[in-house]
């Protein structure tokens, strides 16, 4: 009987302690075998040629930036600057000018006129006389106060610079604008095309260097990749060193054999195993042997 319950204690002890598994210092072996192996898969499914030409359609080697950000940004400035001057000239001030004057120079004395009035036709003919509250026109003498602003001005120094200065001042604020809108238009086609030949890529807003890009998707398909071959070639390389993954950890076939043995062994004393199991599992938190139903399965926690 002293035996039967020596016998049962040492089961139970045994099936107590958990699993060892692999050796530290022969996982660390296993590991570094995964870790080559990995590699060289991935060097040979996500080369950096295939990627660079195949995957992401791009010159290789990648070609190095051939400007700073700052000589880029400085070129692009100079660039809209240039050709949105040449749409819209600074010199068109000079046309405005002209304009002006043909609306609002002084009229002379024998010079073909039409005076538009407040209200009325305007008055066309020839001007015989410019006096102090009137002029005439022809044989009609016509009021300054009943002349429209604009001819009114015609006929005082004062008010037709005013009003040629004042029509090319907004002549020419328009003419800005459209400068403006133009430079708008043409700026992010002429960005493409300086940052691009300049050997840049833009990526969600951030011009950066094509050498950088393609760095940074070579490394995100290959750590993805990784990430699908590491389990596989875990249990491949575990496998081939003779281990097998057995109730969530690897072991030796020597060390589940000796698990199943065990289990075997509990199975036989029925009851009073089952009631000092479950004492002890009880006292600890946690399943020493899962299920109480036998077919071999171990908790190996």
């Amino acid at each position: 009987m002293m035996n039967r319950w020596l016998l049962m204690v040492s089961i139970l002890l045994a099936c107590w302690l958990p699993l060892r598994g692999i050796p530290p210092e022969r996982e660390a072996e296993l590991e570094g075998d995964i870790q080559r192996e990995l590699q060289a898969k991935i060097e040979d499914l996500l080369g950096e040629q295939y990627v660079c030409e195949t995957l992401l359609g791009l010159d290789y080697p990648v070609p190095a930036p051939s400007s700073t950000l700052a000589e880029l940004k400085e070129a692009l400035d100079a660039r809209v600057d240039r050709e949105a001057q040449e749409r819209y000239p600074d010199s068109q001030r000079q046309v405005f000018y002209r304009e002006a004057l043909e609306k609002f120079s002084l009229f002379e004395r024998g010079q073909l006129v039409e005076v538009e009035r407040l209200k009325g036709l305007p008055i066309k003919g020839r001007l015989r006389e410019i006096r102090e509250f009137d002029v005439l026109i022809d044989i009609r003498t016509v009021r300054y106060d009943e002349m429209h602003p604009d001819s009114l001005a015609r006929f005082r120094k004062e008010l037709s610079v005013q009003r040629i200065d004042r029509y090319v001042r907004q002549k020419m604020e328009g003419w800005v604008a459209k400068r403006r809108d133009y430079e708008e238009q043409i700026h992010e086609s002429r960005e493409t095309e300086l940052y691009t030949d300049a050997n840049y890529v833009q990526v969600l807003g951030e011009w950066i260097p094509l050498q950088d890009y393609f760095q940074r998707e070579l490394a995100a398909r290959r750590a993805g990749l990784a990430d699908r071959l590491r389990p596989l070639l875990r249990t491949k390389i575990f496998m081939q060193a003779g281990y097998r993954f057995y109730e969530g950890v690897w072991l030796s076939p020597q060390e589940i054999q000796q698990r199943k043995q065990l289990l075997a062994q509990k199975n036989e004393f029925g009851p009073e195993f089952e009631a000092a199991l479950n004492r002890l599992n009880d006292e600890n938190g946690e399943s020493v042997i899962g299920g109480t139903q036998g077919g071999g399965e171990i908790n190996p926690w």
